[in-house]
């Protein structure tokens, strides 16, 4: 296949990393203009009026995540081959094992639900949630001020640092660690800027492999890391975006001035790859109908491959062969429709 990246080896000088030593990779717009266009199948299922995403775990399980504003629970597992109800997972409410509201993604058999208004986070095997009816995943208390976390270890997370964040055309420069692994008892930290609103991103971790990725939903560029949190490598491109920022002068708080960017939106990973959704644009509706260009690495961060679907992509889910992505798409009235691309044809 073509090579899409142009590497330099360099002291990183920038924010956010501390002093480590990391290689830079430049992806261009070869990447895009290269990209193999996808198209797929709309998997035709009954309708399920609360259904926000959908999922598909190893080619035979649906997996429903249903409007986190309205329905009464908050997954719903069935056979995709009968339509037959597996299960119904995590109610809404103030009861034992029950959360209020959740921000949560589901990746490789398992689902990571981070109940934000209470605190609290599941780590959930789906697998043996179907199997074992004395499966009880463990509800774990945290208090680090963040949306964006992933389970470390039983106690532990990795999560991001909304603080960490630098533009020289605003004079601010906050060069703090991205990435922090804490306990449960880790609060919020003070800094001068409050950039909780111009952070965020999305945190992978293969802990067999010694990696984590972060990649950036506002900015492009991606991190890899090990699992001490030492950065081993950045990636930026492949666009430049003309981003523009508002500081309100009374607290230091800043927010995007019109526009709000849009880069590397969802993502999907196994233990040999992972899968990157980006759009590469600016725009206040995240549900316009652009088109989405996915980029297939390895853990090392070395692009593998990729593709270019002509729609706004939700989620993504990969089949056990990877000759397949699962991915939620919407319509104009906001309806979902799960289809079936096909990657190498």
């Amino acid at each position: 296949m073509r090579v899409f990246l142009l590497l330099i080896s360099l002291m990183l000088a920038y924010s956010c990393i501390g002093k480590e030593n990391a290689t830079v990779v430049v992806l261009d717009q070869s990447i895009k203009k290269n990209a193999k266009e996808i198209t797929g199948d709309t998997i035709e299922y009954d309708s399920h009026i609360m259904a926000d995403e959908y999922y598909i775990m190893d080619d035979s399980i649906l997996i429903i995540f249903n409007d986190t504003h309205h329905a009464d629970c908050f997954f719903e597992f069935y056979n995709t081959n009968n339509g037959q109800l597996l299960k119904r997972y995590l109610f809404r409410g103030n009861g034992h094992n029950e959360l209020v509201n959740i921000i949560a993604y589901y990746n490789d058999g398992y689902l990571y639900v981070n109940g934000f208004m209470n605190n609290v986070f599941v780590k959930v095997d789906c697998r043996q949630l179907l199997t074992d009816p004395l499966y009880n995943p463990a509800f774990v208390n945290y208090t680090a001020y963040t949306q964006n976390l992933i389970p470390f270890d039983d106690e532990s997370f990795i999560y991001e640092n909304a603080y960490c964040f630098s533009d020289p055309s605003i004079h601010v420069n906050q060069n703090v660690p991205r990435l922090l692994l804490t306990n449960k008892k880790s609060g919020k930290e003070k800094y001068k800027y409050d950039t909780y609103n111009v952070t965020g991103g999305i945190i992978m971790l293969n802990k067999p492999g010694d990696r984590i990725v972060y990649a950036s939903k506002r900015f492009p560029f991606i991190e890899i890391y090990n699992t001490r949190l030492e950065m081993l490598k950045k990636i930026k491109g492949p666009d430049e975006l003309n981003v523009k920022y508002h500081i309100n002068e009374k607290n230091n708080e800043i927010i995007f001035k019109g526009v709000i960017p849009q880069t590397f939106m969802r993502y999907a990973y196994n233990k040999d790859h992972f899968f990157l959704a980006y759009k590469g644009v600016l725009s206040n509706n995240p549900n316009k109908n652009l088109n989405t260009w996915i980029f297939k690495f390895n853990w090392n961060g070395d692009v593998i491959d990729s593709y270019l679907y002509r729609g706004s992509i939700e989620c993504l889910s990969i089949s056990n062969d990877e000759e397949y992505l699962y991915v939620t798409t919407h319509d104009a009235l906001g309806v979902p429709a799960l289809v079936k691309l096909q990657l190498n044809k």
